[in-house]
């Protein structure tokens, strides 16, 4: 049976001898043998068992997993769980960071485009970003949409079917108008108040990307340019502090 020494192992194993020194240490894996002069022998298994906890530290498991993984009567069904659940806690972190990353990025898109930082508060940073996100899903579907026409138009026609493709046309139309009602909510100048537009609204105002949407208020009955945002589920009906750094004192 051929045996290693520590210096031996981790010359094996790639690692240095402070890495085996301390899975020995942490009662993870410890040599199967000690010599006369209580030097510490490790078989082949052993290095087996310690490159596979070097593999575990690797991927994020924390000490006690690993060493409940090594000495678990059934270490299969305990890494499974184990897996699952590092895979569901780093799934969620990887998610909270690219939260992050979009709005950091978003930030710095504003400010060097308007010179100066407009948001003062968290709220109005989530509702810039889910208002971008929605603008992207929003941009997409009309991609698609026309796609869509640019391939069956020219079918239906060949089959002689105008009216099928109008058809067509319209029913696509009318599924991104409520796409479109159902993503987005609009703030008020006047009353700071949001408010959503039904679907035939929606489709009859007129809407410019940098302004939104001219429509009437449902709540103070003003009419003008509403700002356009994305819906936030957390959102309240009033804002008034959304753009209060914009209004006079």
């Amino acid at each position: 049976m051929k045996t290693y020494s520590s210096g031996e192992a981790a010359r094996h194993l790639g690692v240095s001898l402070r890495t085996v020194q301390y899975y020995d240490r942490q009662q993870i894996v410890s040599p199967s043998f000690k010599s006369e002069k209580d030097r510490r022998i490790y078989t082949e298994e052993d290095l087996k068992k310690l490159e596979l906890a070097i593999l575990y530290r690797e991927l994020g498991f924390a000490l006690k997993d690993i060493r409940n993984i090594m000495y678990s009567e059934s270490p299969d069904t305990l890494l499974s769980e184990m897996l699952s659940s590092y895979h569901h806690h780093l799934s969620e972190d990887i998610r909270h960071k690219q939260e992050q990353l979009d709005k950091i990025e978003l930030m710095q898109k504003k400010l060097k485009k308007e010179g100066s930082l407009a948001i003062s508060n968290h709220q109005q940073l989530v509702m810039l970003l889910e208002t971008k996100r929605a603008d992207h899903r929003t941009m997409r579907l009309l991609a698609g949409y026309l796609g869509f026409l640019f391939l069956s138009f020219p079918i239906c026609l060949s089959f002689h079917l105008p009216e099928l493709a109008l058809f067509l046309a319209a029913a696509g139309l009318l599924l991104l108008v409520f796409y479109h009602a159902s993503r987005y909510r609009y703030l008020c100048p006047h009353c700071q108040r949001l408010f959503e537009l039904p679907w035939y609204r929606d489709l009859f105002s007129l809407h410019d990307p940098k302004k939104g949407k001219y429509t009437r208020c449902p709540h103070c009955h003003q009419r003008g340019w509403m700002e356009e945002f994305g819906k936030v589920k957390s959102h309240k009906d009033s804002l008034a502090h959304l753009n209060k750094e914009d209004q006079p004192g």
